[in-house]
C-alpha cells in the first residue's frame, strides 16, 4: 500500500484544486495524479506552461519529435549497423565461395563468361522478386 505524505500548498490553490476535480467529476487525489501525469508524460515544465499558447503545442511536438531522433538514431548505432555488418559479410562469404567453386569446377578460359551468366542470373532473379 502506497504511504501518504503531505503537501504544503496555498489554501486557495487547494480550494481551486478541489472545485476543478469536482468540475471533471474526479477525487482530489485523481485530479492530482491526473495533473502530474499530464505534465511529466509530455517533459513541459509546469511554471512554463500557459494554456491556449501555440507555445505549448510547439514545445510539445519538439520534444516528441527529439523522442522520435533520438530513438531513430540509437536504432541506427545499434540494430541497423549489426544488420549492415551481417549483410557485408554474407556478401563476402558469397563471393569467396563464388570464386572457390569456379576455380575448382571451371577452366581458366571459362571463368569470365561463367561469371556473366552468374550475373545475369542473379539479376533476373532480383527483377523476378520486384515484379
Amino acid at each position: 500500500m502506497p504511504t501518504r505524505k503531505p503537501l504544503q500548498i496555498d489554501s486557495d490553490l487547494h480550494a481551486k484544486f478541489g472545485s476543478e476535480a469536482k468540475n471533471h467529476q474526479l477525487t482530489l487525489k485523481k485530479y492530482a495524479e491526473a495533473s502530474m501525469g499530464f505534465f511529466a508524460n509530455r517533459g513541459i515544465n509546469p511554471e512554463e506552461y500557459s494554456p491556449g499558447q501555440a507555445f505549448d503545442i510547439l514545445q510539445v511536438m519538439k520534444k516528441s519529435t527529439d523522442r522520435i531522433i533520438r530513438y531513430i538514431v540509437h536504432q541506427e548505432q545499434t540494430v541497423l549497423s549489426d544488420l549492415t555488418e551481417e549483410v557485408i559479410r554474407s556478401r563476402l562469404y558469397q563471393d569467396a565461395l563464388l570464386i572457390l567453386l569456379l576455380e575448382i569446377g571451371v577452366e581458366p578460359d571459362q571463368r569470365e563468361e561463367r561469371m556473366k551468366q552468374i550475373s545475369m542470373y542473379v539479376e533476373e532473379k532480383i527483377k523476378e522478386g520486384k515484379a
